[in-house]
């Protein structure tokens, strides 16, 4: 009994001792931050940046013109409205081609028939009269000194409704990358003043966001009744080309050490 009860007590005295051993280390590893937590309680702290924003534009001559012009036409009925609308619109597109515009560079935009009502007061009925037909080409002309020439001709040809001229760069995008370049310049002269004034070094660029504007400026012309007015006169309409600008906007943020 009493090497029985000697042995028991051995046994409990290895438990005892294993189970502080195994709390001891518990109580160690709690103590101890681990690695990864470390790391994330220092983290990285966020870049210091400065963002600021460029603008330039650039000034350029038009080197071709898009002009819109047309004929409106009205008869009793719709065949009828469309045969007259399209023995003149032939004729305004020979003078057209005569002034030496290929075909290809002239392309019908719009080319409708519809309805034609008056109104009667005081009961505000809608009484048909008959049917227009309207039918609008597009033609490019690069020759710019003969631009009045040509709505002249084809005015006289029949063209009663000149909708506008739109004034355009052979190749815009050549202007759009110096005006571009041209805010890039600017937003960086901004960021350099930035950064000297408050005793830190510019370093690089970390994200830009850029946008463009200007080009074709439309030039509003003759309406039909003026049209009409202009094919009696004996000088051809002015057409002033001007200028176009384009503009450039950046937004760009730099690192700052």
């Amino acid at each position: 009994m009493d090497i029985t009860a000697a042995g028991r007590a051995r046994m409990g005295a290895v438990r005892m001792g294993w189970t502080l051993g195994t709390a001891a280390c518990a109580l160690l590893a709690a103590g101890r931050p681990s690695e990864a937590g470390a790391q994330e309680s220092r983290g990285d702290a966020p870049p210091r940046t400065v963002s600021v924003g460029g603008e330039s534009f650039v000034r350029a001559a038009p080197e071709l013109a898009k002009i819109r012009l047309g004929v409106v036409t009205e008869a009793r009925t719709a065949r009828a409205a469309s045969e007259e609308n399209a023995r003149k619109m032939n004729a305004v597109v020979a003078s057209l081609r005569a002034a030496d515009i290929p075909e290809a560079r002239i392309q019908t935009v719009q080319l409708t028939i519809e309805p034609a009502y008056d109104y009667q007061q005081p009961e505000g009925r809608q009484v048909l009269r008959g049917f227009a037909a309207r039918n609008v080409v597009e033609a490019e002309v690069r020759e710019l000194q003969r631009l009045g020439d040509i709505l002249d001709a084809a005015i006289t040809a029949g063209g009663n409704a000149v909708e506008g001229v739109r004034f355009e760069l052979e190749d815009p995008g050549a202007a759009q990358s110096r005006a571009l370049e041209g805010a890039l310049a600017d937003a960086r002269r901004k960021a350099e003043a930035l950064a000297k004034a408050a005793g830190v070094k510019l370093g690089e660029v970390q994200q830009i966001a850029a946008s463009s504007g200007g080009g074709p400026i439309p030039y509003p012309m003759l309406q039909s009744g003026v049209a009409e007015m202009a094919a009696r006169a004996d000088v051809a309409p002015s057409v002033s080309p001007g200028e176009l600008t384009v503009t450039s906007n950046v937004q760009v943020t730099y690192l700052i050490e």
